[in-house]
């Protein structure tokens, strides 16, 4: 999927990638393996932001430990400017 990422950035598209917004339960569910299956859902999709090899314009990330894991993880950000948000629970980072 990386690969088709960057084959779409360096063609000048906006990529986009997301996950359903509804929490996804399974039967027979613990809160353990819900916490540890959204562990596995975020790290998937910071990867492949992580795993590029070029350098895209921009990153919109919505939502809260996968959005911190994109800035945080994929993109290594150790510092950054909050400017304020586009809507509630969007911030705009300056790194």
């Amino acid at each position: 999927m990386v690969a088709k990422e960057e084959e779409l950035l360096k063609a000048g598209k906006t990529v986009v990638v997301y996950t359903r917004r509804k929490l996804l339960s399974l039967e027979g569910d613990t809160k353990k393996a819900a916490l540890e299956r959204v562990g596995k859902i975020s790290d998937a999709v910071q990867s492949l932001v992580g795993k590029l090899n070029i350098t895209p314009a921009f990153v919109v990330a919505k939502g809260g430990i996968t959005s911190s894991d994109i800035g945080t993880k994929a993109l290594r950000v150790k510092r950054a400017l909050v400017l304020g948000q586009i809507q509630p629970g969007i911030p705009v980072w300056e790194t």
